[in-house]
């Protein structure tokens, strides 16, 4: 630790970060909460960043890793996820774009929408179709995949309905 930096702000900043991973801006925050002065503030962040503790691009992936796998979420739901944690946005793209070259979204979408049916039964109904439809997109992925993975389950419901 540097000289600059006062031990109860690092010793803090440490404690949070032993509990999670934590982007810039709400290190940032925390640390304003607890009453530091900007100058401690910028030379523990600066110094957190030095020994690499702090790292968004690595915080971007890593969250974004554990939301698509974990959680089923596609990308343009991690990006706005990553946006309210005051993450960059050319970091949050650098970071899913890593991701995303590693993890298949359209695979991705599949699981999601197993995970769905298998919760709720294959789609009946017209609005079954459209609960299903909903809750993907709102999980993040594009339009155009979604209609592309739902389109046998809605061939589905056009035999059963006629």
């Amino acid at each position: 630790m540097t000289e600059e930096a006062t031990p109860k702000s690092y010793a803090i900043a440490l404690k949070l970060l032993s509990i999670r991973a934590r982007s810039q801006a709400e290190m940032e925050k925390m640390l304003e909460k607890r009453a530091f002065s900007e100058d401690e503030i910028a030379t523990t962040i600066r110094v957190l960043k030095e020994k690499n503790y702090l790292n968004d691009l690595q915080f971007a992936y890593q969250y974004s890793l554990f939301g698509a796998t974990n959680r089923l979420m596609g990308r343009h739901r991690l990006f706005q996820k990553l946006l309210e944690k005051g993450v960059a946005a050319e970091v949050i793209h650098n970071a899913l774009d890593q991701l995303f070259n590693e993890i298949n979204e359209e695979k991705l979408l599949e699981k999601a929408i197993s995970k769905k049916v298998r919760m709720d039964g294959l789609p009946k109904t017209i609005n079954d179709f459209k609960r299903l439809y909903d809750y993907i997109y709102r999980r993040g992925f594009p339009t155009e995949l979604i209609w592309k993975k739902l389109a046998p389950y809605k061939k589905r419901l056009r035999e059963v309905a006629f």
